[in-house]
């Protein structure tokens, strides 16, 4: 089960669980749980993204397009006063 659904279902904080967790099994042992947990979390996330087949796309530009059209505009207005 979950850590965060036991939680959930008995009324606990995350971090009351913790705690608890700490002091019956040690801090090691709480440390390497830590550890598996992250690596179980970043295995799931990769086998998610093979699924999909598709990472996020980068931005083309820094700027966004309506940002860039607004310096455009203003830049325009500024000429056509002069």
């Amino acid at each position: 089960m979950d850590r965060a659904v036991y939680c959930r279902q008995h009324g606990l904080s995350i971090k009351t669980f913790g705690r608890w967790m700490k002091h019956l099994i040690g801090k090691e042992e709480t440390c390497k749980h830590a550890e598996y947990m992250l690596e179980l979390r970043r295995g799931r996330r990769r086998q998610q993204r093979g699924k999909n087949g598709k990472r996020r796309q980068k931005r083309r530009y820094v700027v966004s397009t309506d940002i860039r059209s607004r310096a455009i505009q203003a830049f325009w207005r500024c000429r056509r006063k002069q």
